[in-house]
């Protein structure tokens, strides 16, 4: 098992820099009245401070009144596309980039408001996981405007998604030389580093981050993951210590958890993973984990519980039923575990280790026939199949045929 916390916080950070640029109305030239203009500008501080504020369908009916006001400007329509971006109305968010787009050309400032227009729609297209798109759209935007470092940052975290880390590299080695006390290019490029295997550039990156923004649980989370590929537990939960120091999240507490887990201190994750579940009594993984601590310190019944629990939050999950059975067989509660290997072997009929442990069941309360039965099948099956599940994990222990039919 490992800690990997996904990254989060594009869309705060990248909403924070578009508003940045789009704070105050251009100068204009319009037979608007200044009562007119005073509006505008009323409406889109609202709707900037409604977008930071998280509120982006409230925001966007502000901008929509900016644009009543100025129809012929691409301020509204950029600042409205971002907000229903952030609202997940992404026909809406392109439309209103395509517009700012074409306004962009007639109005002031062309070339940056069509480069946060081009902005909007990669914001959609990430959303949406299509970085192929992503990355195009962010290219017009660099075209427009070579040095803005919001723009490489955001191709830079697309070319990771499609995993030409070379490039993502690339662009976020240029926002850093842009302005290198910003944070997050940092924390994406220590992402990449570690993504080809460089511990040591990524724990630079990450080290660089937290001396540039101290509070910013990430970087922790991130470098804690490099030491835990390191095998550096003990560096990996001082990070992950300071992270739930400065905000004590479940995933914190859960990740601390898996690496006491790695480190063999079963007794200190099953702690961790408590405090995770006390936080988020749905804590699906949480449960998983502890039972999986409890299963190696023997303690059979809380180990069974866990499962069930964790099962029950995650019934399709065939890792979490096979060390159910396997717990269960380890209790001796062989019925039980013959129950659940038998539902696997329903779901998962190539999966051979479902076979094995309930080959193992039958032999245990004295059944030669279907022993015998299921020896012949685990035969026939690839021992190397397994399903196809996220995070699959199951307990080392492996349930070999019984020794007599060999």
């Amino acid at each position: 098992m490992y800690i990997n916390l996904k990254f989060a916080g594009r869309r705060v950070i990248f909403a924070g820099m578009v508003i940045a640029f789009l704070f105050a109305l251009p100068r204009i030239d319009h037979a608007q009245s200044q009562a007119e203009l005073a509006k505008a500008q009323e409406s889109l501080s609202a709707g900037n401070a409604l977008l930071q504020k998280g509120e982006p369908e409230e925001a966007a009916v502000k901008f929509g009144e900016v644009i009543a006001i100025l129809p012929s400007l691409a301020i509204g329509y950029v600042n409205r596309g971002l907000a229903y971006s952030s609202a997940g109305k992404y026909a809406e968010a392109i439309a209103d980039a395509d517009k700012a787009i074409v306004l962009a050309k007639q109005g002031p400032d062309a070339d940056l408001y069509a480069a946060l227009a081009y902005q909007v729609k990669a914001l959609v297209y990430q959303d949406q996981g299509n970085h192929k798109l992503a990355i195009e759209a962010y290219s017009a935007s660099i075209e427009l405007a070579p040095t803005n470092l919001r723009f490489l940052n955001g191709r830079g975290l697309s070319y990771m998604r499609l995993g030409q880390y070379d490039l993502a590299i690339k662009d976020l080695s240029r926002a850093i030389e842009l302005d290198p006390t910003l944070s997050q290019p940092y924390i994406n490029r220590a992402l990449a580093y570690r993504a080809i295997k460089d511990c040591d550039a990524a724990i630079r990156d990450t080290t660089e981050a937290i001396k540039l923004a101290p509070s910013g649980i990430l970087s922790y989370v991130n470098r804690a993951n490099c030491y835990l590929d390191l095998k550096r537990y003990d560096e990996a939960i001082a990070d992950l210590t300071k992270a739930i120091t400065i905000e004590p999240k479940p995933d914190l507490y859960y990740n601390r958890a898996l690496v006491y887990f790695n480190q063999g201190d079963y007794e200190n994750s099953i702690a961790d993973n408590t405090e995770a579940i006390r936080r988020d009594a749905k804590y699906d993984k949480a449960y998983f984990n502890r039972a999986i601590a409890y299963q190696r310190i023997r303690k059979y019944q809380l180990a069974i519980a866990d499962f069930r629990k964790s099962l029950s939050l995650n019934e399709k999950s065939p890792s979490r039923r096979y060390n159910l059975a396997s717990a269960l067989f380890e209790a001796g509660q062989y019925s039980e575990s013959i129950k659940e290997a038998s539902a696997l072997m329903s779901m998962f009929p190539k999966w051979r280790a479902p076979v094995a442990l309930r080959a193992n069941a039958y032999g245990r309360i004295g059944d030669s026939q279907r022993m015998k039965s299921d020896a012949a099948l685990a035969n026939k099956l690839d021992a190397a199949w397994k399903p196809d599940e996220e995070g699959f994990f199951i307990v080392e222990t492996i349930y070999d045929l019984p020794a007599e039919i060999k």
